[in-house]
């Protein structure tokens, strides 16, 4: 049983790191193999878009190394408000204002990962949305589901709120159609590495 004490910090996992780490890994790698093997072309506009999708790819990894080594939490939860940390702002809602939460999940049309998205009725009448990953909360990891059922506790009026487990399998990560990709790409991260060891 996990004692929750707020307010809630929950970070990162080490996997969603790896994963992010890996896939920026071979965009900027695929982008220098792409850019040696087509720097022979001449055409200014080909090496052009080659150098800004490398530029933009490092720009990502260096905003990912930053929130790596300021090891800053994904998301804060308190009595009062949730603060939801995205790459470039933060979303701070107060729980006084919500009206009603849900959780909707979807699978991502790009990379076949089912996203999983706390939807925020304001009184306002405005909606708000909080996409959520499994965290870490000291050795413990929390799903989604968890973490929803927390916030939805809190929302209620229940302090502190009370650990329920939820569990979620691999059909609920990934579609069949993402595995192909991952593994797709897994493939094609081995060539890339080839490419660049036989520069």
């Amino acid at each position: 049983m996990v004692n929750f004490r707020l307010p809630l910090y929950l970070y990162p996992t080490q996997r969603s790191l790896v994963i992010q780490l890996f896939i920026f890994a071979i965009c900027i790698g695929a982008t220098y193999c792409f850019w040696h093997v087509l720097s022979d072309v001449g055409s200014w506009f080909i090496n052009g878009v080659i150098l800004l999708s490398g530029l933009f790819w490092l720009f990502f990894l260096i905003i990912f190394l930053k929130n790596l080594i300021a090891k800053k939490p994904m998301l804060i939860i308190d009595k009062d408000y949730i603060i939801g940390r995205g790459i470039f702002n933060d979303k701070f809602i107060e729980f006084d204002d919500i009206a009603d939460l849900s959780l909707y999940i979807q699978a991502n049309q790009r990379f076949g990962f089912m996203v999983y998205r706390m939807d925020i009725s304001l009184k306002t009448g405005d909606d708000e949305f909080l996409v959520l990953n499994t965290c870490r909360y000291g050795q413990t990891l929390i799903n989604e589901k968890e973490i929803f059922a927390l916030i939805k506790q809190i929302h209620k009026g229940t302090i502190s709120p009370r650990y329920e487990p939820f569990y979620i399998g691999n059909d609920e990560r990934m579609t069949s159609t993402a595995k192909v990709y991952w593994t797709v790409m897994a493939i094609g991260a081995v060539w890339v590495a080839y490419k660049i060891y036989t520069l």
